[in-house]
């Protein structure tokens, strides 16, 4: 019973981690297009949509975003930064 319980647990922390990163055909995608909108709360929206990516992915973007015009584009890239722990991001907030 107890090895049942271990494999069980093990495998709810392995789907969790990498249900983060799942992506279906062309998200991502559709997630970057939104970040040039003329609507700054599209914008808002793509970047933290970007959280939902693997850093590889999206630091370059997160970056970019960070220098955004709108302030709350700027403070959406600044959260997902640090939840992705994009280390790049220091300088632009200090």
């Amino acid at each position: 019973m107890r090895r049942y319980l271990s494999a069980a647990i093990f495998t709810i922390f392995t789907l969790s981690s990498s249900a983060h990163a799942f992506d279906w055909a062309g998200r991502l995608q559709r997630d970057l297009k939104q970040l040039s909108s003329a609507s700054s709360s599209k914008r808002r929206h793509a970047v933290y949509q970007l959280g939902r990516y693997r850093k590889e992915q999206v630091k370059a973007h997160v970056l970019k975003a960070m220098h955004d015009l709108a302030p709350s584009v700027q403070r959406a890239a600044a959260e997902v930064a640090g939840e992705l722990r994009i280390v790049e991001a220091i300088p632009i907030l200090m």
